[in-house]
């Protein structure tokens, strides 16, 4: 694996409801709190650095006059901008194929750091307004990154193409 560190931390998005105020009920049930993760990345081979934006997205399921809604109460985007000193052993672009590759184990690594750093900021962000704790479950990244269909694995390497990576992640 690689050496890496944060170089920068961007809080993109931080939307927060409080849900029992707006629902008027005393406490959240668990079991009817939906919780959406996902992940996308890009390189920028000029910095030398790879950027995780992890979207992170809580709702709770409620009745309403015998219909089931949802209502959105924790939405959070948050860009970990990682740099490396050895970035061309880290990533690869292909001409011919136009496509990067990034080492897998270090990715893996970089989604793991991404995530610890945001079950701090969900807490510190949303203790005010959610008064049970709310926790981020726990992910293994190795399964959630080889889960993902968006990106091709083969071997130690993740391969993607960097054009607008980050569209459509919100």
């Amino acid at each position: 694996m690689h050496s890496f560190q944060i170089v920068n931390i961007n809080a993109i998005t931080a939307e927060m409801v409080d849900i029992q105020h707006s629902l008027q009920i005393d406490d959240l049930l668990h079991e009817n709190i939906g919780l959406g993760i996902s992940y996308k990345f890009r390189t920028d081979e000029f910095e030398e650095t790879v950027s995780m934006l992890l979207h992170i997205r809580y709702v709770y399921n409620y009745m309403d006059e015998n219909q089931s809604k949802k209502m959105s109460f924790l939405h959070f985007d948050v860009e970990y901008t990682f740099g490396f000193s050895d970035y061309s052993k880290v990533v690869k672009y292909s001409k011919t194929k136009e496509v990067h590759s990034v080492d897998l184990d270090t990715l893996i690594s970089m989604l793991s750091v991404s995530i610890s750093s945001m079950r701090g900021y969900i807490y510190a962000k949303s203790a005010d307004i959610v008064s049970a704790n709310i926790p981020l479950p726990v992910v293994t990244p190795s399964k959630f990154i080889r889960g993902n269909d968006e990106y091709e694995i083969k071997g130690k390497k993740l391969y993607f193409d960097n054009v607008d990576a980050f569209a459509g992640a919100h």
